[in-house]
Parts: structure tokens; sequence; C-alpha cells
């Protein structure tokens, strides 16, 4: 609060030199000479009527020389400065209201933005060609594999990748017809949690399948465009999808800092 008070005084002091057309010296000197002046006449008064009837009368005249000097400074310089100090504020007020303003309106389109959010996606959103690549991906591997074939998509991830992950496995179910198992995050064992994660790169999504895997292949070359990926053929884990199909069983491990292609773009990676 005080280092407001001590910016707005400063302005209203830059205001009022500027009214003036001069510096703080400027409006100083006048008066230092006025007090010099004062003393300089003392010192004449002084030497022409002697010691003894200067010091008789020199309170009283340099009282009065003094009054008189800060009175007609008072009456020149304290208008000036109300004046100035009033035009400064009014304008600093006036700019806080156009700021305050263009707050409200934009504070307000963020609203609408963040409204409409909440109920789609717009298409002019990275999520949205995300989502539209992600769902072909998965719709051109059931293409491949044909539409009477059984398949399992298995999903694993580190707690950090598990949004990006859950929404994947989430998502390609309508498209792929797929039994789908994961992510599980941290609610696996941590033996299980160890055992998900190894073979995992960093950065990428290892699409694991047996070699040959034509709609394996298919899958990953579609993903190409919507995440960092590479080809992978680790089996799942034995017990982890007894109840699930074994046959064209995909597993795909989420590596940490696993993100959308768009996203990385925009970092610049």
């Amino acid at each position: 609060m005080w280092n407001y008070y001590c910016s707005l005084f400063k302005d209203c002091w830059e205001a009022f030199r500027a009214s003036l057309g001069t510096t703080s010296l400027g409006f100083v000197a006048p008066l230092i000479v006025s007090v010099l002046s004062i003393a300089i006449t003392l010192f004449i008064v002084l030497k022409k009527q002697g010691k003894e009837a200067m010091l008789k009368r020199w309170r009283e005249d340099a009282a009065i020389a003094l009054r008189v000097t800060l009175v007609v400074t008072a009456v020149v310089y304290v208008p000036i400065f109300v004046w100035s100090s009033i035009h400064t504020i009014y304008g600093q007020h006036e700019s806080l209201a156009v700021q305050v303003k263009n707050l409200e309106q934009k504070n307000k389109a963020l609203e609408l933005d963040l409204e409409l959010h909440r109920h789609g996606m717009v298409t002019g959103d990275p999520v949205f060609p995300n989502t539209i690549y992600l769902l072909e991906a998965f719709r051109m591997y059931r293409v491949a594999l044909g539409y009477d074939a059984k398949c399992t998509i298995y999903v694993t991830a580190p707690p950090e990748a598990d949004a990006i992950a859950s929404m994947t496995a989430q998502f390609q179910i309508n498209v792929s017809n797929c039994a789908t198992f994961g992510p599980m995050g941290t609610d696996l064992p941590p033996s299980m949690q160890k055992e998900a994660l190894e073979g995992s790169t960093p950065g990428f999504v290892t699409i694991n399948a047996p070699e040959n895997d034509r709609a394996a292949d298919e899958l990953m070359n579609r993903l190409n465009s919507v995440f960092r990926v590479k080809r992978g053929y680790r089996e799942i884990p034995r017990g982890r999808l007894a109840e699930y199909p074994r046959s064209n069983a995909i597993w795909i491990q989420f590596g940490s800092q696993s993100a959308f292609a768009s996203e990385l773009r925009e970092r610049g990676k």
C-alpha cells in the first residue's frame, strides 16, 4: 500500500514539475535564493544601522521576511501542485477503469470459451484432430484384423501418463471393438507395476505385438501421427488377461513423459 502512495506522490511531483517546465532543482533554487536574499538583506542592514540597532529588530524583520516568502511560495505553487495532482490521479483512475473494463471483457470471453470447452470439442483445438486420428488408427486396426476377429488391447502406463493412456483405452473401444484392460496405474501391486513398466521408453508409446503382425504394424503406422511410437515384441505377462482372448493381443505401453505429438510440436521438441 505504501509503495502505491509513494509511487502516486512521485507521479504527482513529476506532473507538477512538468507544469512548471523545470526540474526539482529548478523548483528548490528560487526558495534557496529567497532565503539567501533575506540573510544578505539582514547583513546589509546590520552594517548600515549598526549591530545594536540590528539586534533589536532582526528577529522581527527575519520573521516577517520568512512569512512573506512562505506565503508567496504557497500562493504560487500550492494551487499548481494541487491541480497537477488532481489531473494525475484522475488520469490514473481513468487508466485503471479502462484496464478493469478490458479485464472484465477478457474474463467474460474466457468464461464463454471455458463453457464451450466443457460441453464439446472445438475443431480448432489440437484435441480435436488428436481424437480423430486416434479413432481412425484403431478403426483401421479393426479393418486390418477383419470385423469378426477377436482381439485384446492391454494398456499400461506410469502414474504421470495415466490420463493420456486412459483416454486412449476408453476411446479406442468404440472403433476397435476389442476387449480392453488397463491402465491400472497405482492399483497394481508394486511387482506388477514394475513388470508393466519394464521395456517402456520415456517419451514413447510402445506397440507390443508378435512379429509380422500386419494389423499391429498398421496400428503403429497410424498412431505415429498421434504419439511418438515404436514397435515392441513383448508378450503380455501370463495370468494378466486370464479371461481375455490372447489371439490378436496388443500391449500398448505408455512410457514416462508420454504426450501427444501436437503437444511436443508446441514445445519445440
